[in-house]
């Protein structure tokens, strides 16, 4: 099954969701060109002036892949608190989603909130599904510690 998400119901997801570049249109149809482990992330924002390129933002990225983790459909003004919760949780023991030259970067309460009105298919867990699954995490982390401690 894909992962499908929603941006429509995001305030300012034109600002939040998406980042525009423009360089020279070399520099730009080599971003264009190149493709990641996601395939293609940039693509001109209008295919005939080509003027600039756009991609889905890497903390927007991050979060809609993030939710098969946080085991929670969207983020709305009621859950995003948990979402966050569940976020942080997760990186705890997971590690950060995103990093950058200087190490991990780990979400912030604000970029969550930013991402109100954010759908994806995903289904949701209980809370108690969503603990015994970090539970688990937590046992097969400290089991890697004693496998590699051993050797």
């Amino acid at each position: 099954m894909s992962l499908n998400h929603d941006f429509s119901n995001i305030r300012d997801r034109d600002i939040v969701c998406w980042e525009t570049y423009t360089g020279t249109p070399e520099e730009m149809a080599s971003m264009v060109a190149r493709c990641t482990f996601m395939g293609p992330d940039w693509s001109w924002t209008d295919e005939y002036t080509k003027t600039s390129v756009t991609r889905m933002s890497v903390t927007t990225h991050c979060l809609v892949f993030a939710s098969m983790h946080v085991g929670l459909s969207r983020i709305d003004e009621k859950n995003w608190q948990t979402y966050f919760e569940r976020l942080s949780t997760v990186e705890q023991v997971l590690g950060a989603f995103r990093r950058s030259d200087e190490g991990p970067v780990f979400f912030t309460p604000d970029e969550v909130k930013a991402h109100i009105g954010l759908k994806t298919n995903v289904g949701d867990e209980p809370t108690r599904t969503f603990n015994a699954k970090v539970a688990r995490w937590h046992r097969e982390n400290a089991r890697k510690s004693l496998r590699d401690a051993a050797q």
